[in-house]
Parts: structure tokens; sequence; C-alpha cells
């Protein structure tokens, strides 16, 4: 109960009025009369009388008191506050765009079916004169239309109409970006409380989360999909292994794989393999190992191949994900040239070495070591020369210059005639940040000799040895060059971790992948060229330009120096090819699958819980009608106290 007058209750002061009245009020006085007869009779009544009395009085005191505190309630007029009865005219409505809201029937997807049940809401909504929103749950959530009232409904109606003409491409190839939903109905109910929010998707939720959930799926839905796919080197051959899902439906499934330019021989292979699915089993492999091959395939060993194109032959409800491309069946060559004097170490050899054992999976390195007199300067995507220089520069390839007896012509550069002997112990410093010089630390590097070198135009300076540069990198167009102008005999970086690393450092800045994930993680060779929705591409080059062809995308990036990173977001399914123009090869195409994710192939799904949708509820205060209660029981006193005070006057 709450008062709408709190300042009635002075009223209240009353009582204290009477109480001091009843303290002031004269006492029972004795007085001598006459008559012995009239005073023993009066004591005899007085005997009888008198408990009953105290009991009336008392009793009319409480009411009198109630009577006060009647008339100060009615002054403060009480109500009772509570939840006032609402009907809902308010409704957000949220579609769902996810990928598995393009599942059809044959008929119509799950998304258009949405779209109707948003429209048949509207128009209820309308007739009650509410307010409509209505949010579109994509891979980026957004309000299509917000808090539009019933006599502006039309242009909830032509949103509903425009996305009715999308159809199925209103949906994202991606997931639903729900909690973003659920922030913008938020919104509304921060405004509007009382707002319903539904949900209109195909997938089960077991909390809801505040939310009505109206789904959208049709009996007799069913996918069979290709859930991912890997080739794997065992005993040097390829084995193909291929996840497959079926959900919604029991069911035999045949997966198909075409090997295309088989080990080479420009021929074409296909193989096939078929799984039944249950309901207690809906994701298999279909493992197309070496046993396999040999049994069932004729002994088919794969080498190498082009790419692979995996489909599956099957009247399900979704078709986006029944087929699959796997690429990295063939590596790239690279051609690497070490040339060395008479006095080679065995330290860069072994880096070398190191190198391609470790980029096995990216490349396939071909290392050739040369003397000096058989050193050629073409032909060659990677040059090493070391103590005895070439006279003139290559042009098709990165050259790194190490031990400097020479400046090479067309390398910009200028030496002293004489190298410097100094105190073994001399350690270099630090020169310009740059990705080469990632984990390197030149304080731990230390040098007895070296050339200086007296200019170097366009070069950057990564370390330096008093104020000498040492170690030099030029990326500007054609020319790609690092300088070390240090016998590696006279260091001690041959026996450090940081000499290893910072060749591997030159190779990738020069001769980096040209595209990848944010994870160096890659199990087998296939990882590197098979990327997901909502995933982000990192792009590099070797030359100036890099062209990107996909589904719906034509693409041409710039980059003026090697260590550029573009990202590109992966929206839409299916095979991309990657073209550019090297040092020493014209022309390079490379290629990469994206595919729908696991999690939109389940058609089925069932999900713990949506996001929780928080709703400040505002309670509004209602009059009972208390005054009318308060002025009966008021009543009712004043009557028991009239009827308690007659008492004593009919006795």
């Amino acid at each position: 109960m709450s008062l709408l007058l709190p300042l009635g209750l002075i009223g209240l002061i009353g009582v204290v009025a009477l109480i001091v009245i009843y303290i002031i009020k004269p006492n029972y006085q004795q007085k001598f009369v006459s008559s012995t007869y009239i005073w023993k009779l009066s004591l005899k009544y007085k005997k009888k009388t008198l408990p009953i009395s105290r009991f009336r009085n008392i009793l009319i005191f409480l009411c009198q008191i109630l009577i006060l505190v009647s008339c100060a309630l009615l002054l403060a007029r009480p109500v009772i506050a509570g939840e006032k009865e609402h009907v809902y005219s308010e409704r957000v409505a949220i579609i769902d765009a996810s990928a598995s809201m393009r599942v059809s029937d044959g008929n119509a997807t799950r998304f258009e079916r949405a779209v109707e049940e948003a429209r048949a809401l509207a128009e209820e909504t309308e007739e009650l004169g509410g307010i409509f929103s209505l949010i579109i749950a994509d891979d980026e959530a957004h309000f299509e239309v917000q808090r539009v009232t019933a006599e502006n409904m039309r242009e909830v109606y032509d949103a509903i109409d425009a996305l009715a003409e999308l159809g199925a491409e209103g949906c994202t190839f991606g997931s639903a970006d729900l909690e973003g939903a659920i922030d913008f109905a938020s919104e509304v109910l921060i405004v509007n409380p009382d707002s319903e929010v539904i949900l209109y998707t195909a997938t089960e939720f077991l909390e809801k989360g505040g939310v009505r959930v109206v789904d959208v799926s049709e009996d007799g839905e069913w996918n069979a999909a290709i859930l991912d796919s890997r080739a794997e080197i065992v005993n040097n051959y390829f084995n193909i292994a291929v996840d497959v899902g079926c959900y919604g439906r029991s069911e035999a499934v045949t997966v198909t794989c075409e090997i295309y330019n088989l080990n080479g021989s420009g021929n074409n292979e296909t193989i096939t393999m078929q799984q039944r699915f249950t309901a207690d089993e809906n994701e298999l492999t279909f493992d197309f190992n070496e046993a396999y091959l040999t049994n069932d395939c004729n002994g088919l060993k794969i080498i190498s191949f082009d790419r692979v194109y995996i489909s599956i032959d099957s009247n399900d409800s979704f078709a986006d994900d029944n087929y699959y491309f796997l690429y990295g069946g063939t590596k790239e060559k690279i051609k690497i040239q070490y040339s060395t004097s008479d006095t080679a170490n065995p330290f860069f050899r072994q880096v070398l070495y190191l190198l391609r054992e470790n980029l096995k999976n990216k490349w396939d390195i071909e290392l050739s070591e040369v003397k000096p007199g058989a050193a050629k300067t073409e032909g060659f995507d990677f040059y090493v020369f070391e103590h005895k220089m070439p006279e003139k520069m290559p042009e098709d390839g990165v050259v790194f210059l190490m031990d400097l007896d020479v400046a090479p012509q067309g390398s910009g550069l200028t030496l002293q005639s004489e190298g410097f002997s100094v105190d073994k112990n001399s350690t270099l410093a630090s020169g310009e940040t740059h990705p080469v010089m990632r984990g390197i630390l030149p304080e731990t590097i230390t040098i007895s000799n070296y050339r200086k070198i007296t200019s170097h135009d366009g070069y950057r300076e990564l370390m330096y040895f008093r104020g000498d540069p040492l170690v030099l990198l030029k990326d500007a167009g054609k020319t790609k060059t690092v300088v070390f102008s240090a016998d590696i005999h006279n260091s001690n970086v041959a026996i450090l971790y940081a000499f290893p690393m910072f060749v591997r450092n030159v190779f990738n800045y020069f001769i980096p992948f040209t595209f990848t994930k944010d994870t160096d993680d890659y199990t087998h060779p296939s990882a590197r060229y098979a990327f997901g929705i909502g995933d982000t591409l990192e792009l590099r080059a070797r030359g100036d330009l890099v062209n990107v062809e996909g589904p719906e995308l034509v693409e041409e990036f710039q980059f003026l120096d090697g260590g550029v990173v573009h990202n590109l977001a992966l929206k839409r399914p299916g095979t991309y090819t990657v073209t550019q123009d090297t040092l020493r090869v014209e022309g390079i195409k490379e290629e990469f699958f994206v595919s729908i994710s696991n999690y939109e192939s389940n058609i089925t799904k069932q999900v713990d819980a949506l996001p929780f949708l928080e709703r400040v509820v505002k309670y509004e205060e209602e009059d009972k009608d208390l005054l009318i209660w308060f002025a009966s029981v008021l009543v009712g006193l004043l009557f028991v106290e009239w009827f308690l005070q007659s008492r004593e006057y009919f006795k």
C-alpha cells in the first residue's frame, strides 16, 4: 500500500490530543452522604458493575483512536501499487538470416516463410494500433525498420516486400548474429518494457531468454553435407579423408572424388564410396586411405594433383554444402642458388637445408649449391652470394649478399677497400624496425671483423656497429636485396638461433605464402587452401599487384612494399582464384576453397540458450478503491463507539 497524499497523516495528531484529554480528565472522587442505606446500596451496585464498565471504557478509547487513524488515512488517500495489465501492442520481430535458413522444402525457404510470418505479425500490430520493429540477424544484425507506428505501417510492408524479393539471398552464408539482434531488441525495451520480442528461426533453443521463438521449419527437411576434407600425406602418398554429416533423415550417401591432373599425367581419376547414416550416427568420415585405394581402386597411388572435386549427389533440402574442392596437391617450386667460395662454412648451408625442411608444406624448394665461377644471375627465386660477389646483380629474384668483397654492379652500394678488425666481444645495435628483425636481438651478436659500407642509396639500416650500417635491406620494385657485411666466421651469429631465424624472416618477407589464415597451425598441406565463411584471409604478395576472383568478387590489391598485408573477409562459399606476377614467373595462379560452417550444415541443431533479453519491468500504481474500504471501516467504528456509549445511559 502507498499514499498519494502523505501530508494527510498530520491528522494523526488527533490521536495524541485524545490521549492528552484522557490523561487530564478528572478522576472519580469519594464523597460522604447522610444516608448509610443509600451508600450501602451504591457500594453494592458499584461492586457489581465496575469490571464491565472498565472494559467498555477501554473499547470506547480504542474505537476513538481507530476512528481518528481512519480519518487521517482517508485524508492521505491510500492506494495499492500493482502491475497494470497491458495488451502487447508493440512487437519486435527478429528474423534469423543464417545460412541454415536457406533450407527449402521445394516451395519456399525457411527465410521466406519467416518473412511471411513477420508480415502477418505486422498486420496484426497495425490492427491493434501498435508499434512494429523488424531486426535481421545475419552475420551483422541490423534494424530493417525501427519503432514504426500503425499510421506509417506502409514503410514496414515495403521493407518486407524487399526481403521477399531477395528470397534466400536475404540470408548470409554464415551464422546469425543473435547476440547483436538481442542487443537491438533491448534498445526497444528500454523505451517500452512491455514490447513483445519474437524470433523466427528453425533452431531449437532450450532456454529462450524471454523471447517468443517461432519455428519456421517444415517436416521432411533434411541435409547431407560435406563438413570438411583433407589430403594427408601417408607413406609419401596422399590419402583423402572426407567428413560428411546427414541430418534429419537416415540415408545412404555416396561421396565422389574427381582427381584432376593425377600425378602430373594430365589424366583425371574418379573414386567413390557409399555409407549409410542413422539417427544415432549422423556424422561419418569417408576415408580414401591407402588400403581402400589399393583394394577398391586398382592400387591407385596419389602422388600429386591439381585439385580434387568432392561431391555428394543427394536430393536434400540444402545444396550449398554438397561440394568441396581440395587444393595443395602440387606445391610451387622455389629455386634457391647458394654461391660460396672455397672457404665455405657449413653454417649457411645447414640453415638453408633447415629452411627447406621447415617450409616443405608450403613450397617445393630446390636448392642448388655452386662455386662462384658457376653462379648464375637469372633463373632463381632466391640468390645467396657468400664471400665472392657476382659482377652484376640478378634482377629476377631476392638477393642475399653475405661478407661482400666488392659491390656488384647495380647494387647501389659503395664499400671501403679494406675490412676493419675490432674487439671480438663487440656487439651490434638495433636499427630500423622491420619484419625481418622479428625475434632478433642485435645486442647478443658479436663480430671481430667487418667491411664498412660508405654509401647505400635506398637501403634500410637494420643493424649497426658503432654507427656503421652492418645489415641493410632494400625493397623497391624489382630490387629486393639483403646485405650482411661481415664474415660469419668472424661472428658468433652462426651459433645463435638468431641467424636461422633471420634467414627465414628474410625468405618469408620476400617470398610469402600468398594467402594465410590468422594461424600457422596447418596439420596437412591442403589445410592452407581451406577457409570457412567468416574467416579473414591475410593477403601478401611477391609482386606489385594481386588479383582475387571468387563468387561475386573481382578485386585487385596493390602492394608497394612486400611487408604490406591486405585483409579480405570471406562471405560466400566456393573457389577463389589468386593471380600475380613475381620477379621470375608471370601469371602465377593459386586457388583456395571457402566452405559453409558445420554449425550451419546441421539443420536440426539444438542450442542451449538464446542470449538473455534484459527487460526492466515498470509497475503502475492502481487505486483499488481503498477510500471506500476505509470509509466503511470508519462508519463501522463510529457505530460501535456509539453503541458502547449508549450502554452507559440505558443501565
